[in-house]
């Protein structure tokens, strides 16, 4: 079992997102998903389990970990807005098609406060931001 593949411990996804998951292992493990520390589902899993699926409907920080095995752990960012992404491994990152209008963008790592800024996207015109290190 894998809450997330081994490249990455955050997952971002639109509200109203399908979440399909499974127990591939030969151990048990539970899938406990909470929103500020209140539960969205625990569930024991079996060994080989067959594919559950859970939607994800309320926008918010989703901390998903395995009780019985405290090292597996990740979040998935549920979000209201068809514009989001994650950075590359360099910290940059890229939104195409974002409609002309004022945003908040917001910036978020689990070793840091959620950073906001204040942005105004133009007709035809690209915006590039930086941050600094955070």
């Amino acid at each position: 079992m894998r809450l997330f593949p081994s490249y990455f411990n955050i997952l971002a996804v639109q509200t109203g997102t399908v979440l399909n998951f499974r127990n591939s292992d030969p151990l048990l493990h539970n899938f406990h998903f909470s929103v500020d520390n209140r539960s969205l589902f625990n569930l024991a899993v079996a060994p080989f389990s067959n594919l559950i699926k859970r939607p994800l409907n309320q926008a918010g920080l989703v901390h998903a970990k395995c009780d019985i095995h405290n090292f597996m752990e990740g979040f998935i960012l549920v979000v209201d807005t068809p514009y989001f992404t994650l950075t590359d491994d360099e910290g940059g990152f890229r939104l195409s098609d974002v409609p002309p209008g004022k945003y908040t963008l917001s910036i978020w790592h689990e070793a840091f406060k959620k950073i906001e800024k204040e942005i105004e996207v133009k007709p035809n015109a690209a915006l590039q931001l930086s941050f600094g290190v955070i």
